[in-house]
């Protein structure tokens, strides 16, 4: 697990069921958006292990210049290696040196600083005048409000458009039993809980964030993104049960045997490969 409490594993794991719920319009307004530009300059907030470079890597065929902020070391090391081994399964020329991979890629120039930094002192460590774009996937959900105004005001002040993936909104279970909504309620809850630094915006991220694009007079471009977790998807299902049993059981004041219960209910569907999640998410191309 990194210092952050992201596990690596769930990271990467998530990857392919990322790639297969992004919102293909919202996705297809950011390309045609920027479809004139020669070369584009990207910024990864909360970049994780690199997942919106390595998907958009090979969709742009532009010149490309990416910098991932990511402030959790761990990650960016795991980064660097999953950057590296990508490029080697693809055969690219490329060099790497004081955490910048140079590369040249089918017909484009691509650049890739990881940057071990918090996004929250982007204005003080990028040149944002130079930035084309923002992205942020699986991020602006576990912020406060406060939080997010904080990391979105200087890009706004910038009028950089943000790309803004994967921000939870709700989660359900086939086959359907009784406790479902009760322990799905609880796990969001959990999410919305006070913290040191305020209550996480959770479930309610995509209403508070769209209030906020709404109030500064930005475009919007949205949609819905979604993990269908089929009964194949089992090592999903062991990972977002494991959350809510770590989320959840601490929490309950009683009832802990019946939590239990459910649980093990779910864990023993999943292992006779009869359960699918549905997680959904929203997406967001503003500007």
């Amino acid at each position: 697990m990194s210092a952050t409490g992201f596990q690596i594993d769930w990271l990467k794991e998530r990857f392919r069921y990322d790639n297969a719920a992004r919102n293909q319009e919202v996705e297809k307004y950011f390309l045609h958006h920027f479809r004139n530009h020669e070369k584009l300059n990207i910024v990864d907030i909360g970049s994780g292990t690199g997942a919106n470079c390595l998907y958009f890597i090979e969709r742009l065929f532009k010149n490309q210049t990416w910098t991932l902020v990511e402030k959790d070391e761990a990650l960016c090391e795991a980064t660097i290696d999953r950057i590296g081994r990508f490029l080697q399964d693809y055969n690219f020329f490329y060099t790497f040196e004081n955490n910048v991979f140079r590369i040249k890629a089918w017909e484009s120039r691509v650049k890739i600083t990881i940057l071990n930094a918090s996004f929250f002192e982007l204005k003080n460590i990028i040149d944002l005048e130079e930035i084309d774009v923002v992205m942020a996937a699986a991020v602006f959900d576990v912020l406060t409000f406060g939080q997010f105004e904080k990391a979105v005001s200087p890009i706004l002040e910038n009028k950089i458009p943000i790309f803004s993936t994967m921000n939870y909104h709700a989660m359900r279970f086939q086959p359907i039993t009784p406790l479902d909504l009760k322990y799905v309620n609880a796990y969001e809850d959990h999410m919305l809980r006070e913290q040191k630094e305020g209550r996480a915006m959770g479930p309610e991220c995509s209403k508070l964030m769209e209030a906020f694009f709404k109030n500064n007079n930005l475009n919007i471009v949205k949609g819905k993104s979604q993990w269908k977790l089929n009964n194949q998807a089992r090592k999903m299902h062991g990972f977002i049960l494991g959350f809510m049993e770590k989320s959840i059981k601490g929490n309950l004041e009683n009832g802990s045997e019946e939590f239990d219960h459910w649980l093990l209910e779910k864990r023993e569907i999943s292992k006779g490969r009869e359960l699918e999640i549905e997680v959904d998410h929203v997406d967001y191309f503003v500007r």
